[in-house]
């Protein structure tokens, strides 16, 4: 059960785990703050916790990672802004960072060939021109150059 006044924005199932992310403090008397992970078949909060400091909007797994976007500043006590990648058996924030977003939110996310794609509402990512769709690929933790859909 989540706490009077939450919302979940968004989820993903991996497995028998759910993972939710919202705007919200804890989760099922845990605290969790907007962000948990879930057992599917009992409801309860599992001892995987990692914090993000404002609302999470998007969620997106593949087989080691799952992507969080949001309107957060930090991600696990480590600064990463609207974006960030976790380790989904440890919990553990991984170096994969969005980089600086002009603009408010990361509304979207989703992983395909080795790449991250985030929709949302920003005109830059990393400090490049983006209007609100970036692709980021994933091992060399760069920007699309070509990439650059006009919207």
């Amino acid at each position: 059960m989540l706490d009077d006044f939450a919302f979940v924005w968004a989820l993903a199932a991996v497995g028998d785990t759910i993972y939710a992310g919202g705007s919200f403090a804890n989760v099922g008397g845990a605290g969790r703050y907007n962000l948990a992970a879930i057992d599917a078949a009992s409801g309860i909060a599992t001892d995987w916790n990692v914090e993000a400091t404002s609302t999470v909007y998007a969620l997106a797994v593949d087989s080691h990672y799952i992507y969080v976007g949001g309107g957060f500043d930090y991600l696990g006590g480590e600064h990463h802004e609207r974006a960030g990648a976790i380790d989904r058996q440890t919990g553990s924030v991984v170096g994969w960072n969005g980089g600086s977003w002009s603009g408010s939110f990361v509304l979207s996310l989703d992983v395909a060939n080795e790449n991250v794609y985030a929709g949302g509402f920003f005109s830059t990512a990393d400090d490049q021109s983006r209007e609100a769709l970036a692709a980021l690929e994933w091992a060399d933790k760069i920007f699309h150059a070509e990439f650059e859909p006009a919207l």
